[in-house]
């Protein structure tokens, strides 16, 4: 069951709850349950403005499933909430039939009279139930628009960088020497997991592509790994030449972009060429292998730049 409960489509969960609520409200209109209607139709309306919102409803490709595909623990959170929505909603109906008796129709052994405020009648808890969820999943609606790629962070901690961790360590202290040791230590590791995450988008993408061209199959090689694994002394040395070319290269960037700073001309900066085939749609990042849209050379240039900051 719990498993079945986690692999369950979100649309499938969101359609539940509207199905759920428009049930309640229709057997509270029947029985005029005074008060109930009214506060689970408020409800019902704000939880249709977040499905909306967020395109909860949707399926294939526009489905929150597949927005969220990247980042499993907002999806997972988002099932568990519309799971928690349903169970008050199937209480609220069960008492509204009359197959359950709420608490408040029970025969009551203390007679004495509280101040505590709180729901006078079962109805009343589940509504406030209800509220409280809906609240979650409103505020979780900027978290669900902008994900984290969660899934790809994970995944990317399985290619080994260890061997540049001290060279990026290295060059953070020579651009920065004022900075405290442990300053430069953390901007030389963060450096590390995104030179680490790029990677593994990289080898990943090799592992995707691998067995595509027909010569590719005839050779029957073995397909890319990305899963971590101890580096070769030779590869070791070849990581090394490659650190001192882009080393070369990123000072010679820094100093265009300093030189374009100081005479005011921002523009100057080394941006790569949009590629041509962004002139007839989407197109594949050369950094992070993601497909991507850049219809003018202003948006290529803001996504150019959001990767020369983190690609090393």
């Amino acid at each position: 069951m719990m498993m079945s409960e986690k692999e369950e489509l979100i649309s499938i969960g969101v359609k539940r709850c509207l199905l759920l609520f428009k049930t309640g409200l229709e057997l509270v209109g029947a029985c005029a349950i005074e008060g109930s209607g009214i506060r689970l139709s408020h409800q019902r309306d704000r939880f249709k403005i977040w499905t909306a919102n967020i395109g909860g409803h949707r399926t294939g490709t526009n489905s929150l499933d597949y927005k969220l595909r990247d980042a499993s623990n907002i999806r997972r959170n988002v099932r568990e909430l519309l799971h928690g929505l349903t169970q008050p909603l199937e209480d609220f109906i069960a008492i509204a039939k009359g197959k359950m008796t709420s608490w408040d129709e029970l025969p009551s052994e203390n007679t004495e009279a509280t101040d505590e405020e709180g729901p006078e009648t079962e109805l009343q808890q589940i509504t406030l139930h209800c509220k409280d969820i809906v609240d979650s999943l409103l505020g979780l609606s900027t978290t669900i628009r902008n994900p984290a790629p969660h899934d790809r962070f994970m995944a990317a901690s399985t290619t080994d960088v260890s061997i540049y961790e001290q060279h990026d360590i290295n060059h953070v202290r020579e651009l920065y020497n004022d900075l405290l040791p442990w300053q430069v230590e953390r901007l030389g590791t963060a450096i590390s997991t995104r030179r680490q995450c790029f990677r593994y988008r990289q080898t990943h993408h090799e592992k995707l592509a691998f067995g595509l061209d027909d010569e590719q199959d005839n050779r029957k090689e073995k397909a890319p790994s990305t899963l971590a694994s101890s580096i070769p002394d030779a590869l070791k040395t070849k990581a090394l030449s490659a650190l001192r070319e882009e080393e070369h290269d990123e000072q010679e960037y820094m100093s265009q972009t300093s030189f374009a700073t100081s005479t005011g001309q921002g523009d100057a900066r080394r941006i790569p060429p949009l590629p041509a085939e962004a002139e007839t749609g989407p197109f594949e990042c050369p950094f992070c292998y993601c497909v991507i849209v850049a219809h003018t050379r202003q948006e290529w240039s803001i996504k150019s730049n959001q990767m020369q900051k983190t690609r090393v």
